[in-house]
């Protein structure tokens, strides 16, 4: 089924394809400081365009607010989830775990949907972060960003940007000495390039 159903849960629209490879970030809920985040709701760019999502970014890597994905052991905890329904319920082609903030490549399998993948996610790894830190209240921001992989070129740059992130922040020299990630997976080839659906 090649139909494209499109959603909304806050502000922005998410676009969901049976067997679509999706990049999907998600973050923490004080990530972004809210009048940083009304500003560039309010500017002209239509919200959910490439340049909408460059700004996102741009803003999750200064790394506001308590950036508690930065402690390894919530880091590794949450890389965990992120890979326990690998191969089961999709495929999980790469990731990273950054302080206030996840990007990952996620191709879900037949008979799952992303805002089913996405769901499970967020709502595990909130139980389980605010039970390591002994923390009450909202963990998660709601709203995640979803991008559907075009082709081969796009599913290489999207692979490049979210190994790279840790770099283009300053956090690592090498995008393979950040641990909470498959940069490192990738360069010894226990990831192979796989394209089911991209190329």
């Amino acid at each position: 089924d090649k139909t494209v159903r499109w959603h909304c849960r806050g502000h922005m629209p998410h676009a969901e394809r049976q067997g679509a490879m999706q990049g999907v970030t998600f973050r923490l809920a004080d990530a972004i400081h809210p009048e940083a985040l009304r500003r560039i709701s309010q500017s002209p760019l239509e919200v959910g365009s490439r340049t909408y999502l460059q700004q996102i970014n741009e803003l999750l890597d200064r790394g506001h607010g308590d950036c508690v994905l930065g402690h390894p052991a919530i880091a590794a905890r949450l890389v965990d989830i992120l890979r326990h329904f690998d191969g089961q319920r999709y495929s999980l082609h790469a990731w990273v775990v950054m302080p206030n903030h996840v990007h990952a490549l996620v191709e879900p399998c037949p008979g799952w949907t992303l805002s089913q993948v996405m769901d499970g996610w967020k709502s595990f790894s909130a139980q389980e972060i605010s039970r390591m830190v002994s923390r009450r209240g909202p963990l998660g921001e709601r709203e995640s960003f979803d991008r559907m992989i075009r082709d081969a070129e796009h599913y290489y740059r999207s692979i490049e940007y979210i190994h790279l992130n840790p770099v283009t922040a300053g956090l690592v020299e090498r995008a393979q000495d950040w641990a909470p990630s498959s940069a490192r997976l990738w360069q010894e080839g226990v990831l192979p390039p796989l394209l089911s659906s991209s190329s």
